[in-house]
């Protein structure tokens, strides 16, 4: 079978336009999305020991009304409806724990190419993340698993040992402001398991209805073909090469923020920042599997993922 759009992730955002939630929101869904579909399967390496995968923190924030949950449950969707696994929103150490070991499992069950990927998507993120005074194993847990470590070892005396193979954890979650704060103290943003998150804000936004009397009867092609590529792009498996331009302009953006001796976002997220390349280079994994089979990285991916990120952290 073969692809039937030109970009998943645009005719993601076509599908998703006429709903209440800001585009931001829709892009960084169907980036989840994507995410869902190519767990830890494939890879962008450079040099010994340096290995990117196309797994995110991601969180919405916005006050309620905002379409956070909207925007969630579209992509959630399409993702069961494409017969990809989700977990539930609900977690603590000894949850995630048992994803991991349930995931590692399911992959052996079905051969191929062996990983313990877990996806979340949890539209009232307050129900997933405990504050972390209140559970710090779980973000412990977490800040180890973003990595994609070879071997994801964990353990405590109340929740045993986990030790899992190629481990890959995707979350999309919703919050708002407040909330957020609670779980996730301002002064701990720029360290630990907040800096690896890329936080999406929108401000408040009045959302005038269209009162569509239409009755529904069924997908549209749009969304069948949208269903049909999310399967197609879970088949990709392998390591990405990169074209000469990418690795150029890979090359100059590290090399800019390296030199750079003040964070442009502020001094709490300088830490961010120092991993700005490596969301950069999930991100135009992304892009290259939105567009095609071909596992090649190229420019033109790496731009859009600048400026996907750089719309991002306008806000930030």
């Amino acid at each position: 079978m073969t692809r039937k759009l030109a970009s998943w992730v645009d005719s993601y955002l076509e599908y998703a336009a006429e709903s209440i939630p800001p585009p931001i929101f829709h892009r960084w869904t169907a980036i989840c999305c994507m995410s869902a579909a190519l767990q830890r399967k494939v890879y962008a390496r450079s040099g010994l020991g340096a290995e990117f995968y196309p797994n995110f923190y991601t969180f919405l924030v916005g006050e309620p009304g905002t379409g956070k949950s909207t925007a969630i449950n579209i992509g959630e969707r399409l993702v069961l409806e494409a017969g990809l696994h989700l977990e539930g929103d609900s977690s603590t150490t000894a949850f995630l724990q048992q994803a991991f070991k349930e995931a590692s499992m399911r992959a052996a069950e079905n051969g191929g190419v062996n990983h313990a990927s877990v996806i979340v998507f949890a539209d009232e993120l307050e129900t997933f993340l405990k504050n972390e005074r209140y559970d710090s194993e779980l973000f412990k847990l977490l800040t180890k698993a973003y990595n994609c470590p070879l071997v994801l070892r964990h353990g405590t005396m109340q929740n045993g040992r986990l030790e899992v193979s190629n481990a890959f954890l995707t979350i999309l979650g919703g919050i708002q402001p407040d909330n957020l704060n609670k779980q996730i103290p301002p002064e701990t943003v720029g360290s630990g398991f907040a800096s690896r998150v890329t936080f999406i804000y929108h401000p408040p936004q009045f959302v005038r209805y269209d009162w569509d009397m239409t009755e529904i009867k069924g997908p549209t092609d749009l969304e069948l073909a949208l269903v049909h590529d999310l399967q197609e792009i879970g088949r990709l498996h392998g390591q990405y090469a990169v074209t000469p331009g990418f690795k150029t302009l890979w090359d100059e953006v590290g090399t800019k923020s390296a030199n750079q001796e003040v964070c442009p976002l502020g001094k709490q997220l300088v830490t961010y920042w120092r991993r700005r390349l490596t969301h950069l280079t999930k991100l135009a994994i992304v892009y290259a599997a939105s567009r095609t089979d071909v596992l090649t990285l190229t420019e033109a991916d790496l731009d859009k993922a600048i400026e996907t990120l750089t719309e991002a952290e306008e806000h930030m």
